[in-house]
């Protein structure tokens, strides 16, 4: 979990490389499932709507026991205190966290994230990630591992979080 423009989905894919699981992003599968998009939802139904869309497609995971997985979850999916409940039951939360220059970065010129729609001007952009980490911080900072990704590559941060948690690799066999 984390801010937009963390990681979440590189990194998630990098550290279930690493470890030889399998990978899901939950707001990719819950756009495969309703065949829209993310954007299109917040646009239709709102972000209530989609968060309790998460909360759902959350529920599938965890009732489909599929093994050893990463999960890429939305930015905001803890906003939702059943969610982080639901979370702790699959196993170990990672944080991913950054500066808002680097999301910034990151984000320049995505148009698919609907709270942070600007049209593209970098100053309004910097501003509500600003806001955004601002509100979500208390929730951030629930797991006990977090990671910082500034000036690290998805593989880079995987081999943190593997050595945090002390996993076993697919090589450490």
């Amino acid at each position: 979990m984390g801010p937009p423009g963390s990681g979440k989905t590189s990194v998630g894919k990098a550290l279930a490389k690493t470890l030889g699981w399998q990978f899901v992003d939950l707001d990719q599968r819950i756009e495969a499932e309703l065949k829209t998009t993310v954007q299109q939802l917040f646009s239709q139904f709102g972000e209530s709507e989609f968060r309790r869309l998460e909360t759902e497609a959350l529920l599938s995971l965890v009732s489909e026991k599929m093994g050893k997985t990463v999960v890429a979850t939305g930015g905001g999916i803890v906003t939702r205190e059943a969610n982080f409940d639901l979370m702790k039951r699959i196993g170990p939360i990672v944080c991913l966290q950054a500066d808002v220059e680097t999301l910034t970065a990151r984000l320049r010129g995505d148009l698919t994230r609907p709270l942070l729609a600007t049209g593209g001007d970098l100053q309004s952009l910097s501003e509500k990630l600003t806001e955004l980490m601002n509100d979500r911080q208390p929730y951030y900072s629930l797991p006990e591992t977090t990671v910082t990704t500034d000036g690290l590559t998805p593989q880079e941060v995987a081999a943190v979080i593997v050595e945090r948690l002390g996993m076993r690799t697919d090589s450490s066999r």
